[in-house]
């Protein structure tokens, strides 16, 4: 899934603000990360039972 993330960053839904998120499918994670220009960042990689709001802590400085 990081590979479609690379290839196509714009494909993932818009989560909040710039940061947006990726369902990994074959493993229970997802991937929060910020699209800018032509580069990418990524902030976090949680397992889906987290608490959805865990993931900011990651983007407090962007």
């Amino acid at each position: 899934m990081t590979r479609g993330v690379a290839a196509d960053p714009l494909r993932w839904r818009v989560l909040e603000g710039r940061v947006r998120r990726c369902l990994v499918h074959r493993f229970p994670y997802i991937i929060y990360y910020l699209v800018e220009d032509d580069l990418l960042y990524f902030g976090a990689l949680l397992h889906s039972t987290r608490h959805p709001e865990t993931y900011r802590a990651a983007f407090e400085d962007l």
